[in-house]
């Protein structure tokens, strides 16, 4: 469960596919696994090359397998086809449980099939384009992708904050410019007018950036 839960969380594939990985579709040594045309959901092949942590697993996979069965994930030598006892006593074991009014009994709050939804959720948050992360958990189109790739208060926040950081690291650019922001003209006692030298047009429309002389000169 621990090594099926785990390759959920980091590539968001979908439990059928996860559980319908074979031996003759993992190559230990380059660190990557696919799928053929026609085995996946969506139809399409689909090849990921595996993190450290994935790798360990694959690897720990491996050494357990039983040579009469050719699936990776395998219980007694037989393939794994459902799991809801263990995952029921997981989710109970750490408190994702609750009563299920649907069903009028108690049971987890969660299913594998979230994972998938993280596992977009981190990989754009981590900087991987959205389309490699798009081909990695295997997402055929973009309305699809975007129910997952939920954009939370925080991830508004981290935009914000990244932008700071990038404009605060363009202040003294190598080419000798420096960027004038609103606090450096009021603190200007020089007298000096500063120069209009940068003018694009940004999506918003026309926006004026004021530079002045840096140490190289103009």
């Amino acid at each position: 469960m621990n090594s099926l839960v785990t390759f959920s969380y980091r590539i968001g594939w979908r439990k059928s596919e996860l559980l319908s990985l074979t031996w003759d579709k993992v190559d230990l040594k380059q660190g990557i696994i696919w799928l053929d045309p026609g085995e996946t959901k969506n139809g399409e092949a689909r090849t990921v090359y595996l993190d450290e942590e994935l790798q360990k697993e694959i690897h720990f996979l491996h050494s357990h397998r039983h040579l009469g069965c050719a699936n990776v994930f395998q219980r007694d030598g037989a393939p794994v086809r459902d799991f809801r006892n263990a995952w029921e006593v997981a989710c109970k074991a750490i408190g994702l449980w609750a009563m299920d009014k649907k069903k009028g009994r108690m049971g987890p709050t969660r299913i594998l099939h979230d994972f998938r939804r993280t596992a977009v959720r981190n990989m754009v948050r981590s900087g991987i384009p959205e389309r490699v992360a798009m081909e990695v958990s295997g997402h055929k189109t973009r309305s699809v992708f975007d129910r997952y790739h939920i954009v939370s208060q925080e991830d508004l926040k981290e935009a914000a904050r990244r932008q700071q950081a990038y404009l605060k690291s363009q202040d003294v650019p190598a080419d000798g410019y420096i960027l004038v922001t609103s606090e450096k003209k009021m603190a200007s006692v020089s007298g000096k007018p500063f120069m209009q030298v940068l003018d694009f047009v940004g999506a918003g429309g026309r926006n004026r950036t004021d530079t002045e002389p840096g140490p190289t000169g103009f």
